[in-house]
């Protein structure tokens, strides 16, 4: 791995001396010939977020393809190429990314890449302790601070032009507050949290940031992605009025469960249901599970009465279905959190066929 990684960053370094020298493209449908600048996302959700504004004024592609766990996923040679010859970057950042990827972009500062999470207000981990859900309390309480919080923070990005500010948030500074997770665990992602995109208002703001970067690309196309972004505002909150009335028609002891990886709990802040515990802490694979969250995560099932633990598509789903089959609750599959599966799949998509999945198991469980 060491040896792999020193060959792609000189790989990578190489591929910089000579970015852009190929790229001459001829757009048929138009009378002058231009060239489409090229916009890298991290992963396949980002490409859809990124497409929603973009339309076809950018050549937009993702480096992690459809159905690919972005957590086990392998830089190539193709990759960093990609990477080269991107004028912009957009990506999760709070440490999501594989530690290759991180250290490419530290050793070529030039490429410009956007950190969408470090404009969300994000969360961090929780400890998972269960008597923190057991009184809903402190939920109410979260949710309102989130709504005030995240209502704040859409008004800071409301117009387009106030995102200027962003060169402050640098790439250095992501990297020097998680110094502290060394790298030898690539996947772990740290304190916070980075799966925001369970929250469609906080996705809305990272929306907002995407304008504005692709308003500075193209001045000129300001006010198309303006246009587009307005457009897509409009169906994000739609779709958190959706999620909000699916959650709230379920009565109020049908609302905890367990999973198998902690990625649900920006759900948990912004709506009232209880992702009370996850069996693998804030790491992406079965190495992190140790006898102790074990046992913990059975004395929880017991304590509070939970009946039913989701599993995920793209985690190792051993150690939670050990916990299963030894309580005797139902493990469900079928959840999807890390990536979209085909180009057919949108962000929206994914998040209703989550919410659906959640509710209507929630119900069939809880009404036994």
């Amino acid at each position: 791995m060491k040896y792999t990684l020193i060959f792609l960053i000189l790989l990578f370094t190489l591929l910089g001396c000579s970015k852009y020298s190929q790229v001459n493209e001829n757009i048929s449908d138009t009378s002058d010939q231009q060239v489409k600048l090229h916009i890298t996302a991290y992963n396949p959700m980002i490409l859809d977020w990124v497409n929603q504004i973009a339309g076809s004024k950018f050549t937009v592609e993702s480096l992690i393809p459809y159905n690919v766990n972005p957590h086990s996923y392998q830089l190539g040679a193709r990759d960093l190429i990609k990477i080269s010859e991107s004028k912009l970057i957009f990506s999760i950042g709070l440490n999501y990314e594989h530690s290759t990827f991180r250290k490419m972009l530290e050793n070529n500062p030039d490429i410009k890449n956007v950190n969408l999470g470090e404009f969300i207000s994000p969360i961090k981990f929780t400890d998972s302790d269960h008597e923190e859900h057991s009184d809903h309390e402190e939920h109410s309480d979260e949710e309102e601070h989130s709504d005030h919080e995240e209502h704040s923070d859409e008004e800071e990005h409301s117009d387009h032009e106030e995102h200027s500010d962003h060169e402050e948030h640098s790439d250095d500074q992501e990297h020097s507050d998680h110094e502290e997770h060394s790298d030898h665990e690539e996947h772990n992602h740290g304190v916070y949290d980075p799966h925001f995109w369970f929250d469609p208002i906080r996705v809305s703001t990272a929306i907002k940031i995407i304008s504005s970067e692709l308003s500075n690309l193209l001045p000129e196309e300001s006010e198309y992605f303006n246009q587009k972004t307005d457009e897509y505002l409009a169906e994000l909150e739609e779709l958190d009025f959706y999620i909000k009335k699916s959650i709230n028609k379920l009565p109020e002891n049908n609302k905890k469960f367990l999973t198998s990886h902690d990625s649900l709990g920006y759900m948990s802040n912004r709506y009232d249901i209880h992702a009370v515990h996850s069996i693998i802490p804030n790491v992406n694979s079965d190495a992190g599970v140790n006898p102790e969250d074990l046992v913990k995560a059975v004395k929880i099932i017991n304590d509070l009465d939970i009946k039913i633990i989701f599993l995920e598509n793209e985690t190792p789903n051993k150690s939670a279905e050990t916990v299963a089959e030894e309580t005797g609750i139902n493990a469900v599959k079928g959840l999807s959190v890390e990536t979209l599966t085909s180009e057919k799949e949108s962000y929206i998509d994914f998040m209703r066929n989550n919410i659906n999945i959640i509710i209507k198991n929630l119900n069939e469980n809880y009404d036994k």
